[in-house]
């Protein structure tokens, strides 16, 4: 039985509106949050899906060139030509087979989960001329250059993603370079740790982008929508070397390259147990 006045009114108006607008800002997260999930999922699923041909394709490629390397021309004419294909063949599906891996690591990531790591002993140096090698393979538009201080550096790491790391460090350099000019890559120890470097001659990174590099889906301004690229690969490359227990970063001026240097302990936290690395 009590009056309410034109004050009353406004007050409930103003109390509706806010919580209308709560509720509006949670029904968009909810939805957000469903979305991100359905997209890690189906990312995880086409990313398996994929890997199985394409482990077929290379597999196929490697058995050709090896089946033309035991011919001569005058059995298979234009033997060489083929084996390059086969060469190429080869370099492309790896290549494709690391893309594939960092999409599985920002589902995985994007999930919550800590990557787990395959360690066992591993000779920085050779892994790092094998990378190499590969990219000179698939490109052929650069001169690319190793300059170990050591002949050799060994360190409890898991491979894969260790050559994933450095393939990616090595084909950004060539991407945003100019044909024929050159990527060095030093690989040293340093107090208790293995450092690799890769340096460019390329288009640099504007100074406010720097920071903002390894984020997911992030990409500096002068290359956005000029270079192709994901914004996937130095996300991964981070949480991966910091899933080591080591440390990436960049320095770099536009227009003149940049220089990425990774460093990682070379003995393995937790007498070396798998997985126990400090999550990304």
């Amino acid at each position: 039985g009590e009056a309410y006045g034109e004050g009353d009114l406004r007050l409930v108006s103003v109390v509706a509106g806010q919580l209308a607008a709560y509720l509006t800002a949670l029904h968009l997260y909810t939805q957000a949050q469903l979305g991100l999930r359905l997209r890690d999922a189906v990312l995880a699923m086409v990313s398996h899906d994929l890997k199985n041909p394409l482990a077929a394709i290379r597999g196929y490629a490697q058995l050709l060139e090896r089946l033309l390397g035991r011919l001569d021309e005058t059995v298979v004419p234009d033997r060489e030509r083929l084996v390059r294909s086969a060469s190429g063949i080869t370099a492309g599906s790896t290549k494709m087979a690391r893309q594939i891996e960092e999409l599985l690591d920002a589902a995985r990531l994007g999930a919550g989960e800590a990557l787990e790591l395959r360690r066992r002993p591993v000779d920085l140096v050779a892994l790092v001329g094998q990378v190499l090698a590969q990219e000179a393979q698939a490109s052929g538009r650069h001169r690319l250059r190793l300059e170990p201080a050591v002949p050799s550096l060994v360190g409890e790491w898991d491979p894969e993603r260790l050559e994933r790391v450095v393939a990616n460090l090595v084909s950004n350099a060539v991407k945003y370079s100019a044909e024929g000019t050159e990527v060095r890559v030093w690989v040293e120890a340093e107090g208790g740790e293995a450092v690799v470097s890769v340096r460019d001659e390329g288009i640099g990174i504007p100074a406010g982008d720097v920071e903002h590099v390894f984020g997911p889906f992030r990409r500096a301004g002068n290359v956005s929508g000029r270079i192709r690229g994901s914004g996937l690969g130095l996300t991964s490359a981070r949480a991966i070397v910091e899933q080591h227990g080591g440390s990436i970063d960049v320095r770099s001026e536009e227009g003149k390259g940049s220089t990425f240097r990774v460093r990682l302990p070379t003995a393995a936290p937790n007498g070396g147990e798998e997985g126990n690395a400090r999550p990304a």
